[in-house]
């Protein structure tokens, strides 16, 4: 019940910037769940994501890593496969490794999440769509410009080829 209060408070500090204030609540929700026998519960994962999140906005990115990988790790071994909640996962730990200076490491890890979101959802996806403009800005970062670029083009026309049928 804490949980469920806490988790939406915090992520709401987090969409407000203001991390700070987030990582409290944040910290004690993930803390907690990580010690209690429910950290299988889909819960735990999403506090782990939220605190993460906080996290990073504070600049505590080595710790904000931590957190990203027990949600993803989490996430897989609960549905076994690569779920919409899992590729959130993996992207935000592609966020903070491209932040920590790991920019290869941060394109394979973008580049997965972008291939599995197109599979799992379709090219014309907002999600797909906003993990080929996370994967481009990291191909962008190595200098990979005709890349970045071709991947920007594709995902434009995709979007817009969706807003004229819908």
């Amino acid at each position: 019940p804490v949980a469920e209060m806490l988790i939406p408070m915090a992520e709401y500090l987090n969409a407000q910037g203001r991390c700070a204030e987030a990582t409290g609540p944040a910290r004690r929700v993930a803390e907690g769940l990580e010690h209690a026998a429910t950290e299988d519960a889909p819960t735990a994962f999403t506090a782990f994501d939220v605190y993460g999140t906080a996290l990073r906005g504070v600049g505590r990115l080595d710790e904000s890593k931590i957190w990203y990988c027990r949600a993803l790790r989490g996430r897989k071994r609960l549905s076994g496969e690569w779920d919409r909640a899992s590729l959130a996962s993996a992207n935000n730990l592609a966020g903070v490794v491209a932040a920590l200076g790991d920019d290869a490491r941060s394109v394979r890890l973008y580049r997965r999440t972008y291939e599995r979101y197109a599979a799992l959802l379709g090219q014309d996806h907002e999600d797909t769509v906003n993990a080929a403009g996370n994967l481009a800005g990291a191909l962008l970062d190595l200098g990979r410009l005709d890349e970045a670029e071709t991947l920007y083009a594709d995902s434009a026309k995709a979007w817009s080829a969706k807003g004229e049928a819908g």
